[in-house]
């Protein structure tokens, strides 16, 4: 859905607290829906709350030239997709820094420690 592979650096920003954490993500049951925060990020994060997973990459001007765009994924409450929009090209073209968004996503989280 989102082209998150496993081991890829990701933000994830808790809406409700505010909490925002990097770490990586990790391979779970295919199609269940669950967002799953393990370990010490954990008590940063409460089941139900909103959060955002948002990953980079860092691209060269070619690839932009090429078509490039960031995307961003929208799920519904049982994290299911509901849509996609990508970032306008305009919004990107010029950029020194060659990093931008990859893909959001706004879920339920799954506490486990």
């Amino acid at each position: 859905m989102a082209d998150i592979r496993p081991f890829e650096q990701v933000h994830v920003l808790n809406i409700r607290n505010g909490a925002r954490l990097v770490t990586y993500a990790f391979e779970g049951a295919s199609d269940t829906g669950i967002i799953q925060i393990n370990g010490a990020a954990a008590h940063h994060f409460e089941p139900g709350d909103l959060i955002i997973i948002i990953s980079y990459c860092e691209i060269e001007e070619k690839e932009m030239a090429s078509g490039y765009r960031p995307r961003v994924v929208f799920v519904d409450r049982n994290n299911r997709q509901v849509g996609e929009s990508e970032v306008p090209r305009e919004e990107i073209r010029g950029r020194n820094a060659k990093i931008d968004v990859k893909a959001g996503v706004t879920t339920d989280i799954q506490k486990h420690r």
